[in-house]
């Protein structure tokens, strides 16, 4: 893989991890939000409140997202980079640029 083509897979990975950044900030808010609103009310229960669940849900995802993003980045620069785990073959630069977390070509 031509440096060029780590550099763009680079910046594609430090986008992505800043969208789903932003994204974490937004989903604690709605998470602290609604614990405080469960705290003013005893009669509200984890059962009755749904949306509470989907966004504790969607931070934990989001959050190991970003882990694997930061591990791209740290594993970018290395000679194994881009190459498929089972077959030792170069991994596609349109699966990597789609997928940068991908560690097997389409193949395997």
């Amino acid at each position: 893989m031509s440096p060029s083509e780590k550099a763009e897979i680079k910046t594609i990975v430090e986008a992505e991890i800043a969208k789903i950044e932003r994204s974490v900030i937004t989903l604690t808010e709605l998470v602290e939000s609604e614990v405080q609103s469960d705290a003013n009310d005893w009669f509200t229960s984890k059962e009755s409140n749904p949306s509470k669940e989907i966004n504790d849900m969607a931070l934990t995802k989001a959050r190991q997202k970003i882990m694997v993003l930061k591990n791209v980045l740290n594993r970018i620069d290395s000679p194994d980079f881009g190459i498929c785990i089972k077959c030792n073959k170069p991994i596609a630069f349109d699966r990597l640029r789609a997928m940068p977390s991908a560690t097997r070509c389409t193949s395997c």
